[in-house]
């Protein structure tokens, strides 16, 4: 996370989190 900077970064590190989440979630309900 320390490699991205500006405003990019944040939906970078937003959209990896929700992609791990997402499936995190797909596993869990299967």
């Amino acid at each position: 996370s320390g490699s991205w900077t500006g405003g990019g970064g944040i939906w970078v590190e937003l959209s990896g989190k929700m992609h791990v989440l997402a499936i995190l979630v797909s596993n869990y309900t299967q």
